[in-house]
């Protein structure tokens, strides 16, 4: 599992749900882990974008897109605004 790793508290707009049985944990600021309970491909709404191998972590409370990771996987840029 790559340290950059997309991320999803849900299955909405997954597929392809594999189960994960390994022993990683997502672990946030506070020092918890959190259990990672599938792997499956994100379908970005409104695109035809899919981000492979988003990690489903349940106790998340918003997804995580590594914008670096999808940018190289995607050869695209993002533009912020302030």
């Amino acid at each position: 599992m790559g340290v950059n790793q997309h991320m999803t508290p849900t299955f909405t707009n997954v597929k392809g749900i594999k189960q994960y049985s390994g022993i990683n944990s997502v672990m946030v600021g506070n020092g918890l882990g959190f259990s990672i309970l599938a792997i499956g491909i994100f379908q970005v709404p409104r695109t035809l974008l899919n981000i492979k191998n988003v990690l489903i972590v349940p106790t998340l409370k918003k997804r995580l897109l590594f914008v670096s990771q999808f940018t190289t996987n995607h050869n695209c840029y993002f533009v912020f605004y302030p």
